[in-house]
């Protein structure tokens, strides 16, 4: 169990890295609500990694987070003081986007036995957060395994900074 759990370490530490998200072609499709669940495990697992690692990235932003509504499900969204959680349907995100607004996304979803790393990424915003989630027998908590509660010390990635425009943000260049 513990060379188990060193080497689930280990891989999360690898995740982790600047270069992670190197996986999944941000041309490709986004994933879906389908998809997540598929990758989480259920719908109950979904909502509850969901509310831990948007209540620790949004906890202290005090402001509006957009998000896809083919991603997340309204359930899904927790409830944290000074953050309002907004959906954008698929028909929205044109108008929003040329209103110089920005989204989260979730671009990278992974899930190995009891752990879930997880990359949001800003549309038009140049900011990402790395998360892993781990399932303790009873709970998903923040962290790898064995960091204790929510992480016990242990900081999830934050990355900023693009190397281009990206394709669909207008505003970017005013």
């Amino acid at each position: 169990m513990a060379t188990t759990r060193a080497g689930i370490a280990a891989l999360c530490a690898i995740l982790m890295t600047v270069g992670s998200g190197a996986g999944q072609n941000p041309a490709d499709p986004q994933l879906a609500i389908t998809d997540i669940i598929a990758t989480i495990g259920s719908d109950v697992d979904a909502r509850n990694v969901f509310a831990k690692v948007l209540t620790h990235a949004m906890a202290n932003r005090g402001r509006r987070a957009f998000f896809l509504a083919s991603q997340i499900r309204n359930e899904w969204l927790p409830v944290v003081q000074g953050a309002d959680f907004l959906r954008l349907a698929d028909t929205e995100i044109a108008e929003y986007l040329s209103a110089c607004g920005s989204y989260w996304i979730i671009d990278y979803l992974e899930r190995a036995d009891n752990v879930v790393s997880i990359r949001l990424a800003q549309k038009c915003g140049g900011a990402a957060l790395y998360y892993i989630v781990s399932f303790d027998g009873s709970e998903w908590r923040l962290g790898p395994p064995g960091t204790g509660k929510d992480g016990g010390g242990w900081a999830p990635g934050i990355g900023s900074g693009r190397a281009n425009r990206p394709p669909g943000c207008p505003c970017l260049d005013r």
